[in-house]
């Protein structure tokens, strides 16, 4: 991500400014959220990460490549990769979270409270004293 960053295109980005800081990636292990306040910069960005890994031998799927537009995205982003496109989705899974294009978090605290309860109920009988194995 070093060479992305003194790529000739970096200009070209348009990351997002967070409190004064341009945020172009978010990245944990060998997962990586590029993000683009345009589609013109996405695009740039997706192929300034490709060529650079390809330099160091890594290669990007593009099957597992995923583009999520936010509600302030003018249009569709419609990038293709090696004539491949790259797929649009309206939320992702990032991390374990949920990421809606709408920026709402309400069916990601839904889908954690459910499965909060879930495993609230399999400890329902230990609690209670009626686990035979304890």
């Amino acid at each position: 991500m070093r060479e992305v960053e003194q790529d000739p295109r970096k200009d070209q980005y348009n990351e997002p400014n967070i409190q004064g800081l341009k945020l172009r990636d978010l990245r944990y292990a060998d997962d990586t959220a590029l993000l683009s306040t345009t589609n013109e910069g996405l695009h740039q960005l997706i192929h300034s990460v490709k060529e650079h890994s390809e330099n160091k031998g890594l290669f990007l799927n593009i099957k597992k490549t995923k583009i999520v537009d936010t509600d302030r995205c003018k249009r569709t982003s419609d990038i293709t990769v090696d004539g491949e496109k790259v797929e649009c989705l309206e939320n992702f899974e990032y991390l374990g979270s949920k990421i809606e294009g709408n920026g709402k978090c309400s069916n990601e605290i839904t889908r954690r409270t459910a499965m909060a309860v879930g495993q609230l109920k399999k400890m329902e009988k230990i609690w209670k004293g009626q686990d035979k194995q304890s």
